[in-house]
């Protein structure tokens, strides 16, 4: 907003016109507000999308727990191992919510980017 070409105060005798800048005043202030609501509109709703998104982390994660503890249950009854060591395993659990992060992140950059 060009503020000089907006608003032109008219002088008077003893300075500019108390009216107009009271107007501007108020005009400036309104404007404020507006935004500063629609701001904290948007910080809640992207609050509520990360509070989300946390939840789905969480669930994921178990799930990746999940199956990690399933994998090591069908490991020790069958005496075969489906995987080498349980540090495989640890690392199988480690790739899953590595690539859950990368999918995470670009979830967030999506939604941030709707902003």
């Amino acid at each position: 907003m060009d503020v000089d070409s907006q608003y032109k105060f008219k002088s008077s005798f003893a300075g500019f016109k108390r009216e107009d800048v009271i107007c501007y005043i108020e005009k400036i202030s309104n404007d404020f507000f507006d935004y500063r609501k629609e701001s904290e509109a948007t910080v809640k709703e992207l609050q509520q999308r990360i509070e989300l998104l946390e939840n789905r982390i969480n669930e994921l994660a178990s799930c990746a727990d999940r199956q990690a503890e399933e994998h090591t249950v069908r490991e020790e009854k069958t005496e075969e191992p489906v995987s080498e060591n349980k540090e495989e395993n640890k690392e199988k659990k480690d790739e899953l919510l590595d690539n859950f992060d990368i999918q995470f992140i670009e979830q967030l950059k999506n939604i941030l980017a709707d902003y």
